[in-house]
């Protein structure tokens, strides 16, 4: 599975509040299983058995409240929407985050986060059915 758009938050919990500390520009998210392999001896073709499922991605943002990056040494909660205004996240999950800032000569500062997800990455209430 693989998805991308235009818009996601990051959260973290503080006291056991979420608070939003990041507005993503762009992201992408892709999903995969293990693949356990069965054939056995004498089989034209390959078997295998469905193992553990990962995720991961990439998302690039243009700002970032400093005061909040220390907290991000610890896993958070992202929600990935299409759009801005759309109503619930098409998907969501807890990840850790590697980030990396540029500075180009004639853009915007980017920062690139990477996404390494945390147990199960899940539908949105408007996706799910």
């Amino acid at each position: 599975m693989k998805a991308s758009g235009q818009y996601a938050k990051i959260d973290i919990t503080v006291d056991g509040t979420p608070v939003q500390v990041v507005e993503l520009r762009e992201w992408n998210i892709s999903a995969s299983t293990n693949k356990i392999d069965s054939t056995v001896a004498g089989k034209d073709w390959t078997e295998h058995e469905v193992g553990h499922g990962s995720w991961e991605g990439d998302a690039t943002i243009l700002d970032i409240d400093t005061y909040w990056v220390d907290h991000l040494f610890a896993k958070v909660n992202v929600k990935f929407y299409f759009n801005e205004n759309d109503a619930a996240p098409a998907y969501e999950g807890s990840t850790s985050i590697d980030f990396e800032t540029g500075t180009p000569y004639d853009d915007m500062i980017e920062t690139s986060l990477t996404f390494t997800g945390d147990g199960p990455l899940t539908k949105g209430t408007e996706l799910a059915g």
